[in-house]
């Protein structure tokens, strides 16, 4: 009988030589599946779905890791302006991943996707890569496979999958153990074309150069499949040698923790007291929340745009700015010094180092990425509080926050006085048994006082007790 081990490996199993292993972009987990592959098995030779134009600029960038670039090539023109295709030298893309650990290891890179003048993106929604936790890497690579549209005909993507194929003819005749990394989108296709010997077409020869970028620290979160701050987690275990494997979920905990004591010291520094509502009861229960919100988007890791909303919600909005401004650090984005370009990313778009935003391709596109708006209050700085106080005019306002806070106190005296008022009409006495319930009524107990025992027996004083119970309706200001 057949180990489970080799019965998944049949699935991604090409040639006697070849493993075609496909891939989600912009996902830590399938980056870490894609280590361990390479890793566990011996390999001579590692496929990259990547043009061979950009290998150069591309390895240099992955040895430059853990700072963050984008490599990129400028297409033909269009109506809507110039165009760009780019590739982000993400540590949780998989494929930056294959080639980080196969130069490590001493693996040969073969670059085999086609070099086209305009690179044309392909839409796929896929499913949440966290099920890998749960889920054979196999069997979910088979639950994807029925929902894969075969390429049109004549479509770029014919022609790249056709010689893609090829390639992997080529390199079967040099290298005995290939791994091939693919897109999903790619996977069964490129089968399809290796097993038929699908006819092929030239790669174009006049396409322009690829050039390597560095990427502004402040729009790294376009830039990356992952969060920046969870990014960052995943470089600080690889340099500490520490297991990542349930990071994606572990790093949401570390960055609500990392908020609340950035958002605790923000206020302890300008002199306000420190807040204490964001309790260990109040972050469960958020991440409850969380949960239940990605469920109802159809994942099963929230974005950023939940943990702001929920943050929001439960905790305010200065907390969820705090979160927000948190979840986009990533501190090994050192790039002062450095005498490389800077660019900054946009959703679909580049602004080049000469001012120029130019619409952009990314070829490791992940999860689909929309704007979505949220309105969030920030707490004003101290230097505007005190500029507020410097132009305060008596005169002229009719409010001051300290005389708000001393009515509003007030008010809410006046108000549970009022209520106390209501509930002592219903407030009911009795003789005291084993309870004090609200407390002694003196009142009740004077007025029973000739009601003591007989002669005869020892003369006590009954004592009764008062119970109020609670009162209906609420009390305000018209």
């Amino acid at each position: 009988m057949a180990s489970p081990s080799s019965n998944s490996d049949a699935v991604f199993r090409l040639s006697p030589r070849i493993e075609l292993f496909p891939l989600l972009h912009g996902s830590g987990d399938v980056a870490q599946e894609v280590r361990d592959r390479l890793t566990d098995r011996r390999f001579d030779c590692l496929a990259v779905p990547l043009p061979p134009s950009f290998e150069l600029p591309l390895e240099e960038a992955v040895v430059d890791l853990p700072r963050i670039s984008v490599i990129v090539q400028q297409e033909q023109g269009t109506e809507q302006g110039p165009r760009v295709n780019y590739v982000p030298v993400d540590p949780c893309q998989a494929v930056i991943m294959g080639i980080r650990v196969a130069i490590g290891e001493g693996i040969y890179r073969a670059y085999i996707d086609r070099d086209t003048t305009t690179f044309e993106p392909l839409p796929f929604v896929s499913p949440d890569a966290y099920a890998l936790k749960q889920l054979p890497y196999a069997a979910f690579a088979a639950a994807i496979l029925p929902t894969l549209a075969p390429p049109g005909e004549g479509t770029q993507q014919q022609a790249r999958v056709a010689w893609m194929a090829f390639q992997l003819h080529q390199l079967e005749m040099e290298f005995e153990r290939i791994l091939c990394l693919c897109h999903f989108a790619d996977w069964p296709w490129i089968r399809q074309a290796y097993r038929r010997r699908a006819d092929y077409q030239e790669p174009d020869m006049n396409v322009s150069r690829p050039e390597r970028y560095l990427v502004d620290p402040a729009s790294l979160y376009f830039a990356l499949g992952e969060l920046p701050f969870l990014t960052e987690l995943y470089e600080r275990r690889r340099a500490s040698v520490h297991s990542d494997r349930h990071l994606s979920i572990d790093g949401i905990k570390e960055l609500l923790l990392e908020t609340r004591t950035r958002w605790q010291t923000a206020h302890d520094e300008e002199g306000h007291s420190v807040p204490t509502w964001v309790t260990p009861q109040l972050l469960q229960l958020y991440l409850q929340y969380v949960r239940n919100h990605a469920l109802l988007d159809r994942r099963l890791t929230p974005d950023l745009y939940t943990l702001v909303l929920a943050a929001k919600q439960m905790a305010g909005d200065d907390f969820a700015i705090r979160l927000l401004d948190t979840a986009k650090t990533y501190s090994y984005q050192n790039i002062e010094h450095s005498h490389l370009p800077r660019l900054s990313a946009g959703l679909g778009q580049l602004a080049l180092p000469d001012h120029q935003v130019v619409q952009a391709t990314n070829r490791l596109q992940g999860a689909p990425v929309t704007w979505r708006s949220l309105s969030l209050r920030p707490r004003p700085a101290r230097r505007t509080s005190r500029r507020w106080s410097y132009l305060w005019n008596p005169n002229r306002q009719c409010s001051w926050p300290p005389e708000d806070t001393k009515i509003e106190s007030f008010h809410t005296h006046v108000r549970e006085q009022a209520k106390a008022i209501i509930g002592a009409d219903l407030a009911k006495s009795e003789k005291f048994t084993t309870s004090m319930k609200d407390g002694l009524d003196i009142r009740e107990s004077l007025r029973h006082w000739h009601q003591r025992r007989p002669s005869g027996q020892p003369k006590r004083l009954e004592l009764y007790v008062k119970e109020i119970p609670p009162a209906r309706g609420n009390v305000d200001t018209v």
